[in-house]
């Protein structure tokens, strides 16, 4: 709104600060004091901003280490030329899904992945009722949103529909996607994965929590391109097989009814009655390194390590990040 102005900085996957004020120069003074209290280096970070940039803006912008700067009005001349000579992307006019790059355009990259095969839609089970956190997990706020935003937002850059699989649609409004119920009540993921395959208009479905933040969109490419022969395929950890980060066939909708029907919950109760594909845990390293992927967030303790080595990582670029919940498959 008119007389306000706001900046923001984020890393690509979310707004990792934020301020407002009367001011465009005093938006950025606030941002790198907060950055400066919280010890949060800014060092390749986006700076996004609704005022004009200015040479002093730049100036700024280049002490704190900032790659690229972007804002909805045009730039000063001289603040181009600092941008040019500072290496910093400069772009302009930034309304909707247009804008006009200034300095630097080799540092944008606009290909977008192409969607997996169009007869797999992504699935985001949000259907626990989270004891051990106490709240809601999919709602825990990540990366400036939530973390069923984050998941949503790495599903939707893969597949040509993703759906939430929830008894609860009222709580997800922000998602732009079908939200669909449990068919089998009281039948824990085993009923949730029964359900992506009875509502999906697809043949498979790739199936993850919602508390699983810290997905490889790699391993998911991966996993949901393999051999359609298949009925599951599934990448084993350390610990074993993980179903909740795996590719399920409608032809498994037989052997799940049945394994429900007969009070068998576990996920993996119906494996012996399909085709499954097991990916190694030495295969699943080679394309993505750890096993960060496949972490649940289950409790208040494992969401503030979350935090913590994602300020770390920020901190040190190169530094591997872990989680360290995980649920019962």
């Amino acid at each position: 709104h008119g007389g306000i102005h706001s900046a923001a900085v984020g890393d690509g996957l979310g707004v990792r600060l934020f301020a407002e004020d009367l001011g465009r120069h005093n938006t950025l003074d606030r941002i790198a004091g907060e950055a400066l209290l919280r010890d949060i280096d800014l060092a390749g970070q986006m700076l996004v901003t609704s005022g004009r940039v200015s040479t002093e803006m730049v100036a700024k912008a280049a002490g704190l280490g900032i790659a690229l700067i972007a804002s909805r009005t045009s730039p000063t001349d001289l603040a181009v030329r600092l941008c040019r000579e500072a290496g910093i992307t400069l772009i302009g006019y930034l309304r909707g899904k247009t804008f006009e790059v200034y300095t630097h355009p080799e540092r944008i990259d606009l290909a977008r992945p192409q969607a997996v095969r169009p007869e797999v839609t992504g699935v985001i089970l949000a259907g626990g009722e989270s004891p051990r956190m106490g709240s809601d997990k999919a709602l825990l706020p990540h990366r400036g949103g939530r973390f069923i935003e984050t998941i949503y937002r790495q599903l939707s850059e893969i597949f040509c529909e993703v759906l939430v699989v929830t008894n609860h649609p009222e709580l997800y409004p922000f998602l732009p996607c079908r939200k669909v119920p449990d068919l089998i009540a009281c039948g824990g993921l085993l009923a949730g994965i029964h359900s992506a395959l009875q509502h999906s208009r697809t043949e498979h479905v790739f199936v993850v929590g919602c508390d699983m933040p810290q997905l490889s969109p790699a391993l998911i490419r991966e996993i949901s391109q393999r051999d359609p022969q298949w009925d599951v395929v599934i990448p084993e950890s350390r610990r074993g097989p993980e179903p909740l980060h795996a590719r399920y066939s409608r032809r498994c909708l037989g052997p799940i009814e049945q394994a429900l029907g007969e009070g068998r919950k576990k996920i993996l109760s119906f494996f012996e009655q399909v085709k499954v594909k097991r990916v190694d845990y030495d295969e699943v390293t080679r394309i993505t390194p750890g096993a960060a992927s496949f972490e649940n967030i289950n409790t208040p303790q494992d969401y503030f390590d979350l935090r913590e080595q994602e300020q770390t990582k920020t901190a040190s670029p190169g530094r591997p990040s872990a989680g360290s919940g995980r649920s019962e498959p």
